[in-house]
């Protein structure tokens, strides 16, 4: 039965491909489906992935083949002056298992973005992204940059992240921006709905341009967080207790920052600010009675991509806040992540990537009984890809993550190594 399975499904797979061939030389390449400002670019990519630790176990490891189709399309408006725009898009990640196939899973990815500036300095950006997702990887977002809630099985939920900001120039070297974001997360268990969330983020910045691509400035974020099913009084299973609006997790996070932004175009882009960030609770006792801390920590927020010739990036991505916590040990936790990339272009199509990373969850205040708790992960990013035509290419890469636990005896299980390989056959229209 699974050798039929595997069958209809390689079949299934080299049909996609050889529809995708033929509509792309019907195409004639990437980039031609346009009326005046207006495009529309279809892609398709398939991946064939070998995992040697399915379901990211720290002992009994299983590995399997896996096959993910990952089909996009993009809809844009590009104004008559690059600050005026309009884009809209699906991306979706359908991935199947050979032999493990009850941990077949998806992603769909919807998301919609405008842009305004006006010739008198004032310029608005409004974006949307929504993803709903029952897949193994934790529940990973742009907005929460390490929760691993859910990590090695398969967890069904949705989030949504919207963004209004906007900005005004005084004078050739002083603007102000400002912008308020929402983001909610929502699980389908109730066995996980405790980590339902709400986070309601505002901020204010005031920046000096001193040169024509470079600025730096000052700014104060504030963001409000509430795990509404919490205050709710949903049951905690894990605990075997109830939550109440009097032990939830709520709290606000109050950050005073200070950085420099570089302006697309020149060899340096991207943004690096740091400062001070403090973290304050709503409520004194969780559910447990244990009592919450107020906090405050040294944090950072960074990328920066360096482009020292046409065929060579370095980018640096690093990242320091305080979170909440997915975890009965402690209420909330410090994630500190650093990842330095490379991707370096040869002849005939060629270019290579390169990353590595570090990170670090350090949980604060661990509930009495509980050893002192961190982790330190490192990745490791390899790949080669090569540009057929404009339109298609292939590739290879591998990928080990490895994470590590302050004490093993309490959070051995934590543990794990993960080694995956992948072949890669991308096309654009």
């Amino acid at each position: 039965m699974e050798r039929r399975a595997y069958l209809r499904t390689s079949v299934y797979l080299a049909s996609v491909w050889l529809i995708l061939l033929i509509f792309g030389v019907n195409a004639f390449g990437q980039g031609n489906l346009k009326l005046g400002r207006l495009s529309m670019t279809p892609a398709l990519k398939y991946e064939l992935r070998y995992d040697d630790n399915v379901f990211i176990e720290s002992t009994n490891e299983q590995d399997d083949t896996i096959h993910i189709i990952t089909p996009s399309i993009l809809f844009g408006y590009t104004g008559a002056t690059p600050g005026n725009y309009f884009q809209a898009g699906y991306t979706g990640d359908f991935a199947l298992y050979t032999d493990l196939t009850d941990n077949n899973w998806q992603r769909h990815s919807p998301f919609a973005s405008f842009g305004y500036e006006s010739p008198k300095g004032f310029y608005v950006q409004l974006s949307d992204n929504f993803s709903w997702s029952k897949d193994p990887f934790g529940s990973f977002t742009d907005f929460d940059q390490s929760n691993r809630f859910g990590l090695g099985t398969n967890t069904e939920r949705y989030d949504n992240t919207g963004k209004v900001l906007g900005g005004y120039h005084f004078s050739d070297r002083w603007f102000v921006e400002t912008y308020y974001q929402n983001f909610l997360i929502r699980y389908d268990l109730d066995k996980d709905a405790w980590q339902d969330r709400i986070d309601n983020g505002f901020s204010g910045a005031l920046f000096y341009r001193f040169t024509p691509k470079t600025s730096v400035f000052v700014e104060y974020r504030g963001t409000k967080a509430e795990y509404d099913e919490q205050n709710d009084g949903i049951f905690d299973v894990g605990r075997d207790t109830f939550w109440s609006s009097d032990t939830s997790q709520d709290y606000w996070l109050h950050d005073a920052l200070v950085g420099v932004r570089f302006e697309p175009g020149g060899k340096i882009s991207g943004e690096a600010k740091v400062g001070y960030g403090k973290k304050d609770f709503d409520n004194s006792v969780d559910v447990l009675g244990n009592e919450y801390k107020d906090a405050g920590d040294f944090i950072f927020n960074s990328f920066l991509t360096y482009t020292p010739t046409q065929r060579t990036t370095v980018s640096l991505n690093a990242q320091r806040s305080p979170l909440g916590s997915p975890d009965a040990d402690a209420p909330s936790f410090v994630n500190t992540l650093v990842q330095l990339s490379l991707t370096q272009g040869f002849a005939y199509g060629l270019s290579g990537h390169l990353l590595g990373g570090w990170n670090y969850d350090d949980y604060q205040d661990e509930n009495p009984g509980v050893p002192n708790k961190y982790f330190n992960r490192y990745t490791v990013r390899i790949g080669l890809d090569w540009a057929i035509k404009s339109w298609i290419k292939v590739g290879v890469g591998y990928e080990y993550e490895d994470q590590q636990a302050s004490d093993e005896a309490a959070f051995g299980t934590s543990e794990y190594s993960v080694n995956r390989a992948k072949f890669i056959i991308a096309g654009t229209w």
